[in-house]
This record gives C-alpha cells, sequence and structure tokens, in this order.
C-alpha cells in the first residue's frame, strides 16, 4: 500500500511552503554574488546564499521525491516551529562544520597552528551552536536555509510515513487499509497526520541515534564540500582567529613600579562599580529583562543589562530570564575589583576603544593580591580570574547623557569584550587545571565618549580619571566587605566629592534590608557599628585621614581608635539613639598621600627646573659634563634597528605602547632614569655635553 501511495504521488516537485514569521533576524548572512535575491526594502541586490545554487538531491530508489512533501505538511510545520528541533540540528551539524573550517583554515597563510584554532573554537562552541540554530529560524527564509529544511524533511519522510502506516494498522487493521483504493487511501492519512499531533520526541530521538546520517543529509545540502574557510567562518559567525606573534603582547602588571594607576572615574564606572555591588537594585524590565538603571542629574540616564555570551555577533543583545539572574547574582566585589583594574589599563591608552590589551592571569594574582592566599591552589585562582573575567564580559551599558553641546550618549554595547585563552591540561570538557589564563581585553564604546583626551580638548567628549591604589585591591573583599565597599565607591568618587553623610553613604554601598535589619534588632545595630568602625580602621590603615564634624559626629560615636587615649569613660559609652545619631553623622574623607595632590592637578612628575639665586653663586673650579637628553627620533630609530615594536620596546622598559609613542613623537619628557634604561636596552652610547 506504501508503494500505491508514493506511485499516486509520483508528480511535479513542488517545495514545503515556508511558515510565518516566528521571530526577527539576530544577524546578517553575507552570500556571494552570482544570484538575485530582494532585501528587506525590496530593492534586488544581485545576491543570494550559496546553497540556492545547490541542486537537491535525486531521490534514492524505492523513496518519495525529496521536494514532495504537501501530505505531511502539518507535522512538517510542527517540526519547524519547534525550537528544539532546530537545536538538534545545529548541536548535530555544529562539530561537523567546525572541523571543516580548521582543514580549510590550516592551509591558508594566514592560519594559527591547529591546538590554538582548536582551543579558540571549543570556547565558542555553545555559542555556535546558538548562532547556527538562530540561523536556522531567520524569518523570511533566505535559499540556504530553506535547504537545509528540505534536507530534514526528506531524511524523515519515510520515517514520518511508517509512523502514519503503522498507527493506522494499529486502529484500523492492515485488511481494512489493503481493501482503500490509492485515492482514499492518499485521504486517510492526510486525515490521520491533521488530526494527530506531530510525533516530537520520536523525531528527537532519532536524531539523536542516526546522527551520522543526519549531517550527511544535512551538509549536502550545505554543498559543505565545496565551502572555503572563509564562507564558513560567515556561516558560524567566527571572529578571525590570530597567530600567536599577530596577538598584543601581555601588558605588565599594573603595580610594577608604582603604588598608584590612573583609572576612569566618568559615569558609566560610577553606575557600572554600582551595578555590580548591589544586586538587589536590579529590576526586571521587559520580558524578565534584568536592568540596573541608574538615574543621573538633568535627566541623564544610565542603564546596566547583562548580555547574550556571544563575543562574534555584530550587535548586542541584552539576556534575559533566569539565565540572565543567575548571572547578575554572581557579581560581586571581586568582579568589581577586576573592574577596576580593566579600567585603568583602558586609561593608559590613547584611544581604548580602537585597541585592544591582553593581560596574564598570573599577573593579575599579584595585581589583585591573591598570590597571598596559601589556602587555595593556583589553578582555582587562575580559574577564579577566568570566571570574573567572563562575568565582566557579559555587563552592558546604554547611556542617555547630554552635557553642555555634547552628546555623550552610547548605543547598547559591553563595558568590556573579553577573549580567555586557557592553557593547562584538558579533558573533553574543559580545562582541568589552569596554568594560566590570557584575557584579550577591547574596551567598549563607552570609552569614546568618557575617556578621549582628544575629544576632551576639542569639547566634543569627555576624560575622567581618578587614581587606583593598589592598597584598595588588597582588601579581603570577604571579611572586609564594608571596607572593599567603601574602598571602590571613593576611588570612583573623591576627585568629585569628600565629605558624606553616613545614612547616604551606606544607602549607596548596602541592600536597604541590611540597614533595616540593624534598625529593628539592638544586636545587628551594635554590631552594624563595629563594622563601620573597622572599615573606617581599614582604610586608617592604607593612610585615609577622616574629619569627624563635631556638630553631627560627636566623640561619643566615634570609632575608639580615633579617640585619644585618655578619652574619660563616660564618652566611649554609647547613647541609646546612637544608630539615629550615627545615620545623621557627616564626616570628610581625606584621601592618602599624594592623592590630593594629583587629584588638584599638581601630582605630575616634579621637573627639575633651575631656582633662581638671591645672591650670585661662587665660582666654580671645574665644569661636570652633563648627559646629552635622548630625542624621541634617536629612541624610534634605535628601536627599529633592534626589530621591536612598541609594545615589544614598552614591555621590555615596564612601561606602556603609549608611553613610547609619546616618547617618539618628544610629546613627554624622560626621566634620567628612564633614559638609562632606554640607553642600556638599545645600546645608545652616552654623549655628554661639556
Amino acid at each position: 500500500m506504501l508503494k500505491a501511495l508514493l506511485a499516486t504521488y509520483e508528480r511535479g516537485r513542488r517545495p514545503m511552503p515556508e511558515t510565518p514569521p516566528l521571530q526577527g533576524d539576530l544577524f546578517q548572512w553575507d552570500a556571494p554574488p552570482r544570484v538575485e535575491e530582494t532585501d528587506a526594502r525590496g530593492s534586488s541586490q544581485g545576491v543570494t546564499s550559496f546553497a540556492a545554487q545547490v541542486p537537491p538531491a535525486d531521490p534514492e530508489p524505492g523513496t518519495p521525491p525529496a521536494h514532495d512533501l504537501l501530505l505531511l505538511q502539518p507535522w512538517l510545520l510542527a517540526l519547524r516551529r519547534e525550537h528544539s528541533v532546530a537545536h538538534d540540528m545545529s548541536q548535530a551539524l555544529t562539530p561537523t562544520l567546525v572541523a571543516a573550517y580548521i582543514e580549510r583554515f590550516l592551509f591558508t597563510d594566514q592560519a594559527p597552528s591547529r591546538e590554538v584554532l582548536e582551543t579558540a573554537l571549543s570556547a565558542q562552541s555553545p555559542d555556535l551552536v546558538r548562532h547556527l540554530r538562530t540561523w536556522l529560524r531567520r524569518r523570511p527564509i533566505p535559499p540556504l536555509q530553506e535547504a537545509v529544511w528540505q534536507a530534514l524533511y526528506s531524511w524523515l519522510q519515510p520515517r514520518l510515513l511508517h509512523w502514519v502506516t503503522q498507527d493506522l494498522e494499529a486502529t484500523r487493521g492492515r485488511a481494512s487499509l489493503a481493501a482503500l483504493t490509492p485515492a482514499a487511501w492518499v485521504t486517510t492519512v492526510q486525515d490521520s497526520v491533521r488530526t494527530t499531533a506531530c510525533p516530537l520526541a520520536q523525531v528527537a530521538e532519532i536524531m539523536r541515534h542516526e546522527t551520522t546520517a543526519l549531517v550527511q543529509a544535512l551538509t549536502q545540502a550545505l554543498d559543505l564540500s565545496q565551502r572555503t574557510h572563509a564562507e564558513i567562518q560567515a556561516l558560524l559567525h567566527l571572529r578571525p582567529i590570530q597567530r600567536a606573534e599577530d596577538r598584543p603582547h601581555p601588558l605588565n602588571p599594573l603595580f610594577l613600579s608604582r603604588s598608584l594607576a590612573p583609572v576612569a572615574t566618568g559615569g558609566p564606572m560610577l553606575s557600572s562599580a554600582q551595578a555590580l555591588l548591589r544586586q538587589d537594585l536590579w529590576r526586571p524590565d521587559g520580558e524578565n529583562v534584568p536592568t540596573f538603571r541608574r538615574l543621573f542629574s538633568q535627566e541623564r540616564v544610565i542603564e546596566h543589562y547583562v548580555t547574550k555570551a556571544d563575543p562574534t555577533s555584530r550587535t548586542v543583545e541584552a539576556l534575559a530570564g533566569e539565565a540572565a539572574w543567575q548571572i547578575v547574582q554572581q557579581f560581586g566585589l571581586p568582579t568589581a575589583f577586576l573592574h577596576l583594574v580593566f579600567a585603568a589599563y583602558a586609561t593608559e591608552q590613547v584611544e581604548p576603544w580602537r585597541g585592544l590589551f591582553e593581560l596574564r592571569g598570573s599577573d593579575l594574582l599579584r595585581t589583585l593580591g591573591l598570590e597571598r592566599r596559601t589556602d587555595v591552589p593556583r589553578a582555582e585562582k587562575l580559574r577564579e580570574v577566568a570566571h570574573q573575567a567572563h562575568l565582566l564580559s557579559s555587563l552592558g551599558v546604554w547611556v542617555v547623557w547630554r552635557e553642555s553641546a555634547r552628546d555623550l550618549s552610547v548605543q547598547m554595547s559591553r563595558m568590556w569584550e573579553v577573549a580567555l585563552d586557557i592553557r593547562g591540561p584538558v579533558d573533553p570538557d574543559r580545562v582541568l587545571a589552569p596554568t594560566e589564563v590570557f584575557l584579550t581585553v577591547r574596551p567598549g564604546l563607552w570609552t569614546e565618549k568618557f575617556l578621549n583626551a582628544a575629544g576632551a580638548r576639542a569639547g566634543t567628549a569627555l576624560r575622567q580619571f581618578g587614581y587606583l591604589a593598589q592598597a584598595t585591591l588588597r582588601i579581603d573583599p570577604y571579611h572586609q566587605e564594608l571596607a572593599a565597599k567603601l574602598a571602590v565607591y571613593l576611588t570612583l568618587m573623591i576627585r568629585l566629592r569628600s565629605t558624606y553623610r553616613v545614612q547616604s553613604l551606606l544607602e549607596t554601598l548596602e541592600p536597604a534590608a541590611v540597614l533595616q535589619e540593624a534598625a529593628a534588632d539592638f544586636r545587628r545595630r551594635y554590631a552594624y557599628k563595629r563594622r563601620w568602625d573597622e572599615a573606617l580602621l581599614t582604610l586608617h590603615d592604607q593612610g585615609w585621614r577622616f574629619t569627624f564634624h563635631d556638630d553631627t559626629y560627636p566623640v561619643v560615636l566615634r570609632p575608639d581608635w580615633a579617640l585619644p587615649t585618655d578619652t574619660r569613660v563616660h564618652l566611649r559609652r554609647l547613647p541609646n539613639n546612637y544608630w539615629q545619631q550615627l545615620l545623621a553623622a557627616t564626616l570628610t574623607f581625606i584621601p592618602p598621600a599624594p592623592l590630593p595632590a594629583l587629584l588638584a592637578g599638581a601630582g605630575e612628575e616634579k621637573r627639575s627646573a633651575p631656582r633662581v639665586p638671591t645672591r650670585p653663586p661662587p665660582p666654580r673650579r671645574t665644569l661636570t659634563a652633563m648627559p646629552i637628553p635622548l630625542t624621541g627620533s634617536q629612541v624610534r630609530q634605535a628601536r627599529l634597528t633592534q626589530g621591536w615594536s612598541q609594545q615589544e620596546l614598552a614591555r621590555r622598559v615596564g612601561k606602556s605602547q603609549p608611553w613610547v609613542a609619546l616618547i617618539e613623537q618628544d610629546k613627554r619628557t624622560m626621566q634620567p632614569q628612564e633614559q638609562a634604561t632606554l640607553r642600556t636596552l638599545l645600546n645608545l652610547e652616552l654623549a655628554r655635553l661639556s
């Protein structure tokens, strides 16, 4: 009877009708020219995807034509609407596409080693599956995706017809079905398909058990054997993978020869730091999209989102649902510390939004003070650094900000784009024990508006920065949580404000529930007062000084360590209403030296200038030969003679690449010690002026 059915349907081939749109396009497919296609505006672009050129495969003997699928149309429509079907197709197809990409890329001159390729692609594997799934569900569907779906239908068709036949035989009996005419048989099958649900569970099971046959059918529709690595790269939305020698050199540790580093402190930095510290202020927006909104004066608004883990996408989208909320709950002080470190490195860049920088995980352990912890293995420390970097890469920002005539608004983008390269022994799923982690960081678009020196001079942007102290990152975020929060907040705000009311400061740093519990319970009040005093003591040990305002912060409320030793006993006893008095108290924070001078604009390294004598100096009998200062052109010529890049020379000197660029352009004065270091490295002879 099945043969009679197939004979009846030996008509002209007609493709499966396209389903109505399910979602908007997320990605753009750059198709090669040769076949006409109409774009979204209705104009012909003269391009289409390459699969439109692939003719459908001839059906095997004894099977129906590949495109004669109208009989099973209700079930096939259900398959295309089902998200899990596209996901299973993508999961089966992605490994084959990745393997083909690697094999073809290795034949090019730009290819890195196989190990580098496999490591970079394995880290993106979940994203690649999601890219391919979204691409398969694109509406309106282009010819290439339609060819893949038709291949799936043709592969499933004999199985679906077999299941229909089995169900009909079970309900009507084989004898009654055998008595039907071919036309009546076709009508019976169509009625059965329309009135019964598509067997999605059986389809999913057979797709998982017969993956090899399924992949063969789908790759034939893609004409994979004729595809170049560039076409596969476009299909998977991969970014070009660089060779090791083409990657930027890792920058030196942040505090290698200093205890302070400039750090961005603009509006996006302030709001994002608070977003990382205050998970309780995130609110669901729209379709359960976690959103942190910070309102500023003059109707300025900055919002933060959790973005989809999609480094290869050209657009940034907010992540919704439980997965996004789980990421928000993982934010905290360790994430904020690494956030400040990234901002410090970005501040040293001339145009941070155009470039990127690479950091070593081992250097970050030293910068963050994690190398002092002996209770945690080094591999776990590196894994934690990688985890915090991954969290930061998901933090998105959207800015509406006008300042005078400057429009500083920033479209939806990421604060940082981070690519991780984790080295160490691996198993099929993950790196077992990381031996090193490399972080390649690209600052977000916000830096063009809030960390732009040239734009600030031209009046089109801002360059707002303060200074990050190494001691701030050494505060234990687990045992000295309040002190660490204070240090982070003051790092970003001290250039703008130094006097605070205790209540407003605590409401900025602490969840409302913590303060409410302290107000309701005398034990919690007392414990929190001690936490506050200990936090101030931690900052005091780092060099901070405090001015307690006598009119609002009486002696009886001040920490014991801040009182003179001869303070009378009755001044050490807390009054009954001490909690209300503490919240109303005000104090001024004075940062440790040399921060006040730096923040006042007088913190540059002092130049050696001759002093005007009050009386003629005594005559000198001998003249000491003075070294002739190096010029930028000498440094550049010597660097090129050595065959070094600016980045390589910066690494050897212990400076940043922008520092070398400014030196070579004679836009920065070198100190004597720096000149001596450059002469030694570049083999420059010491010329002296008598």
